[in-house]
């Protein structure tokens, strides 16, 4: 079920994110993926500060904007990309540091170039969506105040805030102490807000309200139960320190008076140290195993002994209790009914922008990024296309004979895989074999070739682990190719 948010995705990302890595299960990668990535979408994100340009860039964009792109001839400027790259670099930096990685170590070399332009492609998505959403609003007549932008961010931010039981002077703490502007913060995410109203304006234009019978009802709440079914939750505030010895002067210095949220704050290593230690609420599996245990087995009010877990030594506070809670469809049903009717909407608003969306005329400037688009979406187009470039002596990308060799293996994999398809047949006639055989020739050239853009690569570039895995796995060995030879 899609539920739409007004909240921005970088304010949703920053709260998310307020006590992660202090007791917290990490996501998994598809779920951090699926929730905070989609390649285009008339919900505009904010643009994080993760790259920094120098004056001169700045001053230069600001001098003479470069047009990278036009949809529907309404130009997109390098700028914009660029802060949309940074948007799609940080989501992946958030999702990757879960499990310990910094992304911009992946970046170098082949393999990072490759990733890059992904990245850059799916920015690129964005840039087009965001510009699409403000094109279809301009034709609706639909326009944003500032007031009724900065009216929305307040409603939203304090309801947070009341939920955490924190005021605003320790979020912005929090976002200082994690080196993030507060007024950055709050100007960005004012601007998602803005383009956010913006397609629920335009959402409203567009779109009528359907009706939805009583049938549908029951079968959306039957669909979606789990959305209205609230698990055993509890409230808890934890000090966490590196060593035990510091959890046992902690501990004593908590049993003989002192306040265990002026501790938390003086002593604690956790990001929630700037409330107190407060964790907010959670259900079970979203903390490690040792830290659930101890503090789900608490009474409300009471605090537990040192707990030991990956992240260091734990004193937790037991605070609240949510009981579980599985309503039936007839104590819920005007909220199921509204929830199903906006789900509706919500569907053929997607339905009605990804159409635009495909109909939209985007003509892109630069010749790689161009290139890299057209292969996304006609795979031996693009190739031609990449191909081409490696005689353009205006594009000046030392990976290009790579990019070119990975197309070349992905032309052969495609073909590798329609040729094990047809072979599971249980008879296979004249027509067959004669398809089987022009894979066979297929994947042989494409494989031949793949190979001679990677040796070529090498030749541009250097050594690289990266091309040379690649080239070892379509590179037969000594002993395959003798065992293919012999008798």
């Amino acid at each position: 079920m899609q539920i739409r948010s007004f909240l921005p995705i970088a304010l949703l990302i920053a709260l998310a994110l307020l006590f992660a890595g202090c007791g917290r299960q990490p996501e998994t990668p598809a779920d951090a993926t699926r929730d905070q990535v989609e390649a285009t979408t008339p919900t505009v994100e904010t643009e994080p500060t993760t790259e920094v340009e120098t004056s001169d860039e700045a001053a230069a964009e600001a001098a003479e904007p470069v047009v990278i792109a036009y949809l529907n001839g309404r130009p997109m400027y390098e700028a914009g990309l660029k802060r949309q790259y940074n948007l799609v670099l940080s989501q992946y930096q958030q999702i990757y540091a879960q499990f310990g990685q910094d992304i911009r170590a992946l970046l170098g070399g082949a393999a990072g170039r490759e990733l890059k332009l992904n990245m850059e492609l799916e920015a690129l998505q964005r840039l087009a969506g965001r510009e699409l959403l403000f094109e279809e609003a301009e034709m609706e007549g639909i326009a944003v105040t500032d007031e009724e932008t900065d009216a929305r961010f307040d409603e939203l931010f304090d309801e947070y805030l009341a939920e955490q039981e924190m005021s605003r002077e320790d979020f912005f703490a929090y976002l200082e102490s994690v080196g993030t502007d507060p007024d950055a913060f709050v100007s960005q995410s004012k601007e998602s807000i803005h383009e956010q109203i913006l397609a629920q304006a335009l959402e409203e234009a567009v779109i009528e309200t359907p009706e939805v019978s009583d049938d549908d009802v029951a079968a959306f709440f039957e669909e979606n139960r789990a959305d209205y079914e609230q698990e055993e939750q509890i409230r808890a505030s934890h000090i966490l320190v590196p060593t035990q010895t510091q959890a046992e002067v902690l501990a004593g210095r908590l049993e003989a008076g002192e306040t265990f949220a002026e501790l938390a704050q003086e002593h604690s290593t956790c990001p929630s140290s700037t409330s107190g230690g407060d964790l907010g609420w959670f259900g079970r599996g979203q903390m490690v195993e040792p830290f659930e245990e101890a503090a789900f087995a608490l009474e409300e009010g009471e605090t537990s002994g040192i707990v030991e877990t990956q992240f260091g030594f734990h004193i937790i506070r037991k605070t609240g209790y949510r009981p579980e809670s599985k309503p039936e469809l007839e104590e819920i049903v005007d909220q199921v009914r509204a929830d199903a009717v906006q789900a509706e909407i919500d569907d053929r608003f997607q339905a009605w922008f990804q159409e635009r969306f495909d109909a939209a005329e985007i003509v892109v400037e630069d010749p790689l990024l161009a290139a890299a688009k057209l292969q996304s979406e006609d795979p031996e187009r693009g190739l031609e296309a990449l191909e081409a470039l490696l005689d353009d002596e205006s594009v000046d990308e030392p990976y290009l004979a790579y990019l070119v060799a990975i197309a070349y293996e992905s032309r052969r994999q495609e073909a590798v895989n329609e040729k094990a398809q047809l072979e599971e047949a249980e008879e296979i006639d004249a027509e067959t074999e004669a398809q089987i055989a022009e894979l066979e020739t297929t994947i042989e050239e494409a494989t031949e070739l793949a190979i001679a853009y990677y040796e070529r690569a090498l030749e541009d570039v250097g050594e690289d682990s990266a091309i040379r895995s690649r080239l070892s796995m379509l590179q037969p060995t000594e002993e395959q190719t003798s065992s293919e030879t012999s008798p």
